[in-house]
């Protein structure tokens, strides 16, 4: 009789509940919605900063373009002008802000160059601004 109660003892012992089952099962899918709304701001994320690079890249060629020019040839255009150098055609720049610095005549300019990412899935056009400094007349 002693063994039969220890036998009922040791099958009330195994296994999981169904209680426990669905406790596990609960916290596992909470773990797994963190992950995947952390995996979505990953790439919302890493979508910028590639659009960041990509601007800063072709601010670079704006930049050398407009340094070596003539201090003359450098002025300010109200309008937007698409990157020569953008095969998506997502990108587009104009320079403002141009000042003549140093002695008359000028020895130098500043100007800043502004790119606009203009990108359909986005409702806003993003900008970013740089500021440069002509050399050709140093």
């Amino acid at each position: 009789m002693q063994s039969d109660n220890m036998t009922n003892e040791k099958l009330k012992e195994q296994g999981f509940t169904l209680i426990e089952i669905i406790i596990a099962m609960g916290i596992l899918a909470f773990g797994l919605l963190a992950m995947a709304s952390m995996q979505v701001m990953a790439i919302k994320t890493n979508g910028k900063a590639n659009r960041i690079t990509e601007a800063s890249t072709f601010n670079m060629d704006i930049m050398e373009k407009l340094r070596t020019d003539t201090i003359s040839t450098i002025s300010e255009f109200s309008s937007w002008s698409p990157l020569p150098n953008d095969p998506s055609g997502l990108y587009q720049y104009k320079v403002k802000n141009v000042m003549d610095q140093g002695l008359s005549p000028a020895n130098y300019k500043t100007f800043d160059v502004e790119i606009k990412s203009s990108n359909s899935n986005v409702l806003n056009d993003k900008t970013i601004v740089f500021t440069g400094i002509s050399t050709s007349g140093i």
